[in-house]
């Protein structure tokens, strides 16, 4: 039976100088699960408009569940303008959107009771509504591994709302800077990872470094994997990818050794191409793998 993955939050479209992608990152982690054999689906919500449409006819064409992807009648569907620089991604997040305006349905709640995982971030919880009913429903989703994705943008958290995250969460994932910026305002005079792990008793803090790899932290030591050398097209949606494979792995129950590889994998062949959610087969993964490790 295939693992059920939940990503709940954002869903848009990033706004690139030539062309719009799918984004948002848990809506990159469901569409990324899906690609890797999970079952996926996003609880999310868009406008009542044409680009809420496009994306959910995006999201069908990907076989991601989007039946518990709500619309607005007020509310547009969000957008990011991305910026490039040397493939790496600055973002203008446009703000009172419809996912900002999530609601914890019946069916939402249902969804992530039977989930293997469930994964959340910071930026889906920058408006009142959705840090609500995303607590909610991760405090509802029973027996699934919970992964926090940092995910720090602009100015849009706090160390409240950090702090409510990390104690719903069994697996953190932030890259260096947000292990840095957390680790400060959470876990003070302490090193970060150690410090994070203690104080929310994480079964594991994921730090990804870009094209060096990442490094996993938990109580039993640290594993560092190194990278994937690639000409970078943009660097948008790596790290989802990164996760999806990430939760696959630790479902799976495989050595972490084994996951750090094939989530830097994932990683890095979604950043040798354009946008946050390009298509891929497994067969293409592995042989990447085999040829570019």
């Amino acid at each position: 039976m295939a693992l059920k993955m939940v990503g709940i939050g954002e869903l848009l479209w990033d706004i690139f100088a030539d062309a719009k992608h799918l984004g948002g990152a848990p809506c990159n982690f469901a569409w990324h699960a899906r690609q890797l054999g999970a079952e996926a689906l996003i609880i999310s919500r868009v406008g009542r408009d044409v680009l809420g449409d496009e994306l959910l006819e995006v999201l069908r064409g990907a076989g991601v569940e989007e039946r518990l992807v709500q619309q607005d009648e007020i509310h547009p569907t969000g957008t990011v303008q991305v910026a490039l620089k040397d493939g790496q991604p600055s973002y203008t997040i446009t703000e009172n959107v419809a996912w900002d305006f999530i609601e914890a349905t019946a069916a939402a709640r249902a969804a992530v009771v039977a989930a293997d995982v469930v994964c959340f971030d910071s930026l889906s919880r920058r408006g009142a509504r959705s840090s609500a009913t995303t607590a909610a429903l991760v405090s509802a989703a029973g027996r699934a591994k919970i992964i926090f994705d940092a995910n720090l943008r602009q100015n849009f958290y706090t160390k409240e709302m950090l702090d409510e995250s990390l104690r719903l969460a069994d697996v953190a994932k932030l890259n260096g800077e947000e292990l840095q910026t957390i680790g400060r305002v959470l876990a003070p005079g302490e090193a970060p990872a150690a410090g994070l792990l203690r104080r929310y008793g994480l079964e594991l803090v994921v730090e990804t470094r870009g094209a060096e790899g990442c490094v996993l932290h938990s109580a039993s030591g640290v594993i560092r994997s190194p990278g994937f050398k690639v000409e970078v097209a943009d660097a948008v949606g790596a790290g989802d990818a990164f996760t999806a494979a990430l939760a696959i792995g630790l479902c799976r129950g495989d050595a972490l050794e084994k996951i750090a590889r094939e989530a830097n994998a994932v990683g890095a062949l979604v950043a040798s191409r354009r946008g946050a959610a390009p298509k891929y087969t497994r067969e293409e993964l592995a042989e990447f793998s085999r040829t570019t490790g």
